[in-house]
């Protein structure tokens, strides 16, 4: 069986790729000035690429250890220019607060529809949502 492209018709892939655009999202971080750190989705590719660059250091990390690569992958300024170099790791693990780190990463690993799906359950049903 062979499948036919209609004309126009969008590709899967193409969906997939405009839906993780859109999703690009930002934090403003108080404690750094009111710096502004833009974040997309998480993809397995990124996922992948910091296991094999924790691997290349020749080292075990820890939950946090990999949050934080994957800030430094990830995180970008408003124009989507890296706003830290995987050489920053270490001075990010020794020499920043870790509670802003910590909010920094919960807002990367948020999900992007909770807010929306709060006021969906509210909606429908506020007195089981305010418990």
């Amino acid at each position: 069986m062979t499948r036919k492209k209609a004309e126009g018709a969008v590709r899967t892939i193409d969906r997939l790729r405009t839906h993780y655009n859109a999703q690009r999202r930002s934090i403003v971080v108080k404690e750094l000035g009111g710096l502004e750190v833009f974040f997309t989705p998480i993809s397995a590719y990124e996922v992948d690429e910091v296991a094999r660059r924790i691997k290349a250091r020749g080292a075990k990390a820890g939950d946090f250890d990999r949050n934080l690569y994957l800030v430094i992958f990830k995180a970008k300024d408003s124009e989507g220019r890296e706003l830290f170099s995987m050489g920053d790791f270490d001075a990010l693990k020794k020499e920043a607060d870790i509670t802003v780190l910590q909010e920094i990463i919960a807002f990367m690993w948020a999900d992007v529809s909770a807010p929306e799906k709060a006021k969906e359950e509210i909606k429908a049903d506020p007195i089981v949502a305010s418990d």
